[in-house]
Parts: structure tokens; sequence; C-alpha cells
């Protein structure tokens, strides 16, 4: 596996993403790709992340951090059998938006039809181990 693949395959992108991993080796070009300019050559390209429709499944915690850019979660199944984090970093936001569940062994977050909860500013929302549900600003 080249350096691009190899960096790609740790923000959970295959090769298959043919879009992601020629945009990032052109970026880069020919020097010695790192995690932080892979990050950088994606976010400047692509300012957000959505998810529509999804499911997202871990067996332990599931983290979104909108760090780079903004984050959008419509109508996608999320679930950590722990932990679920939810958080965005000063100057982004990330939205948890209508027909979304958030779920873990013991707690559940459900937004409805026309409800959303935005995360701006270094905000986060935990389902954590107990079943505490934590916004923190």
């Amino acid at each position: 596996m080249d350096p691009v693949s190899t960096l790609l395959a740790g923000f959970g992108v295959s090769v298959v993403s043919q879009v992601i991993y020629d945009l990032a080796k052109a970026r880069i070009g020919s020097g010695r790709p790192t995690r932080a300019s892979i990050a950088r050559a994606i976010s400047d390209e692509v300012p957000g992340l959505s998810l529509t429709n999804a499911e997202v499944v871990a067996d332990a915690t599931v983290d979104f951090l909108a760090k780079n850019g903004h984050i959008r979660i419509t109508g996608t199944y999320i679930y950590g059998a722990d932990s679920v984090w939810m958080r965005s970093a000063p100057g982004t936001e990330l939205v948890f938006d209508e027909g979304s569940t958030s779920e873990t062994r013991r707690s559940r977050i459900s937004a409805g039809r026309g409800a959303s909860m935005k995360a701006t500013g270094g905000t986060e929302v935990e389902q954590d181990e107990e079943g505490n549900i934590i916004f923190r600003t």
C-alpha cells in the first residue's frame, strides 16, 4: 500500500473512494504525506461532512468531532455501546438533524420531524457509560 493509501485508511476512507484518494494525492504532490497534510488537503476541498440516512455502529464509542469543518447528521442511526460524543471546535458546528437517533446501551437521543440540535464553538454532547446525557459549553 502506498503512503497516501496508508494514511487515508486512518480516516476510514478506502481507496475505493477514488475521488478523495485522487484529491489527497494531487494536493500533496510528490512530497512525503503526513496525517496532518492529508487532513488539511481534505478540509481545504471539502469544508464539511454530511451523513444522510447512514448507520454508524461501534462496539464501544462513537466520537464525532467537527474540528476542521462542519458536520451535519440527518436521518442517521448512531450506536456506540458504551458512549457517543458529538463535539464542535471553535469556528465549526455539528448539527444532529431530524430523523436521527443516537443510542448507547443506556440512553437514546432522537430528533423527530423538524427537530435538530446544534453544537457550535466548542460545545459537546456526551452520552456516557452510565446512561447520562451531558451538555457542555
